[in-house]
């Protein structure tokens, strides 16, 4: 793959199959498509898919292509994303 190997929709993926509505994905700042179909699958199994908002990452592309699937829960700054997976976390377990 060019120097380059993509683990980023694999990781999401097999989270998806192991957690189901329980899974939570969270794309932040990189290069590439890496992460878009992952999300969907999250999206897909009831899951929660969390982007850094691409304004505020250093490299927009996958970001922006995580929204572009239309499958995104939360668009957030990075600094208010672990508050967010710490609720997220909270609520599944109750």
């Amino acid at each position: 793959m060019h120097f380059v190997r993509p683990s980023a929709d694999p990781l999401f993926a097999s989270v998806a199959g192991a957690f189901g509505r329980g899974a939570i994905a969270c794309v932040l700042t990189g290069t590439g498509k890496d992460g878009a179909m992952g999300v969907a699958a999250v999206k897909a199994r009831g899951g929660t898919v969390i982007v850094q908002d691409p304004r505020t990452a250093e490299f927009s592309g996958m970001p922006e292509a995580a929204l572009g699937t239309g499958a995104v829960d939360f668009v957030l700054p990075l600094e208010e994303i672990a508050a967010v997976i710490r609720g997220l976390v909270e609520d599944k377990r109750q």
